[in-house]
């Protein structure tokens, strides 16, 4: 009813005692509705930018937000962000990756808020997307920050047969191939290279996955933009980079610390901080997500930093050490060389 986000929307109902017309009240005095009807987009405004190196070897992607979008598409601010994008590389980049870490290695986290079934997607692996679309391919994993009762995704077809898939994309009747999994809070999907995958409705999740831009729609439940226009299909393009035997590796939820994942690409950790807890960059960068609704710290030398709920910290490679408080519920994520 009002386009809130969903834990925005949890919230109001909780302190309402569940009166849904109080909850819609109390959303427009904060201002939260009108929010979300501004912009259809999980991030906030701003720009990112990516610089390349001339040599090629190395890279740094840059994010700067901004309160409004006529700010994003100044290019005052277009070109202040490119800038900082190429202090990173030409400063030295391994004090902000890690020695012979590069762009490829640079890990990229989103939040999504599912307010109705996404589209079905696919990406390309390495080999493909060099050569198709100059860019890398795309590995990642969501892990679900909440969701409505009786929420599922779609990762992977319960047959493999390519065939049989293309005949259903034909008659409208994909539905019933699709692989669909029940999720809960704390659970944890990873999602490889050539697997077809969408978050359904009610879920809200964070992604982290490899560096890449291209993304192929397979399916959209023949949905219309605001012109009357079916959205675009890549269906050659899926049909070429996927493996329809593929499955994800689903982890439940659980409330302890515990390795996610130590796949070819990155590593994730589930940290409930029971005491302090020491980190040391040894090897490379790492981003420290906030899973927990209330506010998490982490020190590094004298400073205190306030992590804000369900906000990400990227800590560069030359920060050596950092102390997370006890308390925290945060996701540690790391890069991988190998395969890459």
């Amino acid at each position: 009813k009002t386009g809130a986000g969903m834990m925005d929307c949890k919230k109001v109902l909780t302190e309402t005692d569940g009166n849904m017309e109080k909850a819609i009240e109390l959303l427009r005095e904060r201002g939260i509705a009108k929010a979300a009807k501004k912009s259809g987009r999980v991030a906030a405004e701003g720009l990112v930018e990516a610089y390349v190196s001339e040599d090629g070897k190395t890279g740094a992607i840059v994010e700067v937000n901004s309160e409004t979008d006529f700010v994003a598409k100044n290019e005052e601010f277009k070109n202040f962000v490119m800038n900082v994008a190429k202090q990173v590389v030409e400063k030295n980049p391994d004090d902000i990756l890690g020695p012979g870490y590069t762009l490829h290695e640079m890990l990229r986290l989103a939040y999504l808020d599912s307010q109705d079934a996404l589209s079905i997607q696919v990406h390309p692996d390495d080999t493909y997307a060099r050569e198709y679309a100059n860019d890398f391919g795309k590995y990642e994993s969501w892990y679900i920050l909440d969701a409505l009762p009786g929420a599922s995704l779609v990762a992977g077809t319960n047959i493999s047969n390519q065939e049989v898939i293309k005949e259903a994309l034909k008659n409208d009747s994909l539905d019933q191939y699709l692989q669909k999994w029940s999720v809960k809070k704390g659970d944890y999907i990873i999602i490889p290279q050539g697997m077809i995958h969408a978050l359904g409705k009610g879920i809200l999740a964070l992604e982290i996955g490899t560096n890449s831009n291209t993304t192929y729609r397979f399916y959209d439940y023949k949905r219309k933009d605001s012109n009357g226009n079916y959205r675009h299909l890549h269906i050659k393009e899926s049909f070429d980079v996927t493996d329809f035997s593929k499955q994800p590796i689903f982890v439940e939820a659980k409330n302890e610390t515990r390795r996610l994942t130590d796949g070819p690409y990155f590593v994730v950790d589930e940290l409930y901080l029971k005491e302090d807890m020491t980190i040391t960059m040894d090897k490379s960068y790492c981003i420290i997500s906030n899973i927990d609704s209330s506010n998490c710290i982490i020190q590094w030398q004298d400073e205190v930093i306030e992590l804000k709920a369900y906000a990400s910290l990227f800590v560069p490679y030359s920060a050596k050490v950092i102390t997370i408080k006890k308390g925290g519920h945060v996701l540690y994520s790391q890069p991988k060389k190998e395969n890459n």
